[in-house]
């Protein structure tokens, strides 16, 4: 069967039950995205981004572990003729699909003269031990194969391949924990124009927020009463999770600049995750700050979205609590010392938002200082090519 569907479905909790349908039955031949900017999605009636699955069911005497693999193609052009699909489809079909470890480069989707897009094969064992959207989250599957090394510890770079340096990761939830979403905080508290006790940080404009480093822009005041048809939440409770550092709940690529800011006091938010440390520890805080804003961190992070419409995308909190981030307790003192040195020094300087990213002198010092303590391999090839996916600029790749 055939199946276009929302793209979330790639990530989103709501489809977790979907996607272990697909386990326990079928098999996934094929992913297939758009990256088009004039067109991420499949129907006519929806301009949110899609994914077309092609699944076969699975005979109940074979054994999952030896099903065929997933083809995960990536378009960058999305065909607006019916002779432009079938071109697509003959390509897929008639050519040797590259593995996303095993083999080196990708396919080539090309129709005439044109590029149409990539495509790398998975094992479904692949596509059952991580979210679905890491093979599809890139135009550009240098950057997947990258994202799939990553997620191992392990460094791979397009001009060198495999590095055999490797990185400590952990999952974020190893180090702490995400607080309350937006609707527990509209049910324990209201917006006001006077002072209180409970500083918040609200709304994410692209121009104010451009510093690592951030303040409280609003005030909160406890519900007297439930707001009609909902439960009263206890802002005692609420508070205790509040934190200083702050995660985005989601975020326009083409215009905003950051995925996580620290502030200097503890707040609640409407558009970002408090994230509360086990040990509230401030070097702690300034490390993991500067690494979700690292083009690695960021490459991780992108990989675990949930799309929404393009370069809309939102970051649910199951997802982010098995996001794999820097291990920073794992960290030599020496080292954390450096890079909270480095976040102190730039925590002030305005970032360009992240279509700029390769242009952004700020961004690549964060990069080269952990090239630099984490005795890496110089990885501004990976910025550049991160800069021109769609999702990031807007414009198309072919």
């Amino acid at each position: 069967m055939a199946l276009v569907l929302p793209k979330v479905l790639l990530s989103g909790g709501a489809w977790l039950q979907t996607r272990e349908l697909f386990h326990r039955a079928y098999d996934v031949e094929y992913l297939i995205v758009s990256h088009d900017p004039q067109r991420w999605n499949f129907s006519d009636n929806t301009n949110l981004s899609e994914v077309l699955v092609v699944a076969r069911k699975r005979p109940s005497n074979m054994p999952q572990e030896v099903s065929s693999g997933v083809v995960c193609v990536n378009l960058w052009k999305n065909p607006e003729t019916i002779f432009e699909a079938l071109g697509i489809a003959d390509s897929l079909t008639r050519s040797v699909i590259p593995d996303v470890e095993d083999s080196q480069g990708v396919l080539d989707i090309t129709v005439g003269d044109i590029k149409f897009g990539e495509a790398m094969s998975v094992s479904q064992n692949h596509l059952r031990q991580r979210p679905w959207m890491v093979p599809c989250a890139f135009a550009q599957i240098d950057l997947a194969r990258t994202v799939h090394y990553l997620r191992q510890g392990a460094l791979y770079l397009p001009t060198i391949g495999a590095t055999g340096r490797t990185l400590p990761l952990t999952v974020l939830s190893s180090l702490g924990e995400l607080g309350p979403d937006i609707r527990d905080i509209y049910d324990g508290f209201q917006v006001t124009a006077s002072r209180t006790s409970y500083p918040a940080f609200w709304g994410h404009d692209a121009d104010s927020v451009a510093t690592l480093a951030q303040n409280s822009n609003a005030f909160l005041s406890p519900l007297p009463v439930a707001r009609p048809g909902r439960h009263l939440r206890q802002v005692s409770y609420l508070w205790t999770k509040a934190a200083r550092v702050a995660i985005a709940t989601r975020l326009r690529m083409n215009t905003q600049r950051l995925s996580a800011v620290r502030l200097s006091d503890k707040v609640l938010s409407n558009v970002w995750w408090p994230f509360i440390p086990f040990d509230e520890n401030e070097q702690a805080e300034k490390v993991l700050v500067l690494w979700l804003n690292s083009t690695l961190g960021l490459l991780m992070l992108l990989a675990h979205r949930q799309e929404v419409q393009g370069s809309w995308l939102a970051f649910q909190k199951p997802i982010l609590n098995n996001l794999p981030v820097l291990d920073i307790a794992a960290l030599p003192s020496d080292t954390k010392n450096v890079l909270a040195e480095t976040y102190d020094r730039l925590s002030m300087d305005a970032i360009l938002p992240f279509r700029n990213l390769m242009h952004d002198a700020i961004r690549q010092e964060i990069d080269e200082v952990f090239v630099e303590t984490l005795s890496l391999p110089d990885i501004s090839v990976l910025r550049d090519i991160l800069a021109r996916e769609p999702i990031m600029s807007s414009r198309p790749l072919c």
